[in-house]
């Protein structure tokens, strides 16, 4: 409950992770091998900003971080930043890589079975990294507003990879 209650479901296999993020991440669940849900502390909560998260596989995640947008950033980042979490083993752990370009956090998608291959939508268009998210080239401009026009993206296969334009 709250001004901006967005939850978030990621899955992969028979794993799957639950994000609520009410302008900030404020809590979390996982269910690991489909054996049963349990609390769980999802990246982002110390960023004090939205999340968005995406799974190659069930030990493979990805999450972005709005950092500082509705309090202190966490440390090593600075307030109005987009970091890049990764985990390698179903989000017991997240490692932070980078601050993402593009000004603003969005729709995430990796590839299914290869977690160099990752999407996102920010201000700048469609974001495409194939080297987990350590260098980020603007596949596609956009058409302006917000998030460039685009709704969503995804991988149908680990080779093809959609956008939803928003009309």
């Amino acid at each position: 409950c709250g001004p901006v209650p967005s939850p978030l479901l990621v899955a992969s296999g028979s794993s799957a992770w639950v994000v609520t993020d009410n302008r900030t991440v404020v809590s979390g669940a996982r269910n690991p091998d489909g054996s049963g849900w349990q609390a769980w502390t999802p990246p982002c909560t110390k960023a004090n900003g939205g999340a968005s998260m995406a799974a190659a596989s069930p030990s493979d995640l990805v999450a972005l971080c709005a950092e500082g947008t509705w309090g202190p950033p966490e440390a090593g980042t600075a307030a109005g930043q987009i970091w890049m979490y990764r985990s390698a083993d179903g989000g017991s752990t997240f490692s932070a890589l980078t601050d993402v370009p593009g000004g603003s956090i969005g729709p995430l998608a990796v590839a299914p079975g290869q977690p160099s291959d990752i999407l996102t939508i920010s201000q700048a268009g469609i974001l495409c990294s194939f080297d987990g998210g350590l260098t980020w080239s603007t596949v596609h401009p956009g058409y302006g507003g917000d998030y460039a026009g685009f709704e969503r993206v995804s991988y149908a296969t680990a080779a093809q990879s959609d956008a939803i334009f928003n009309t």
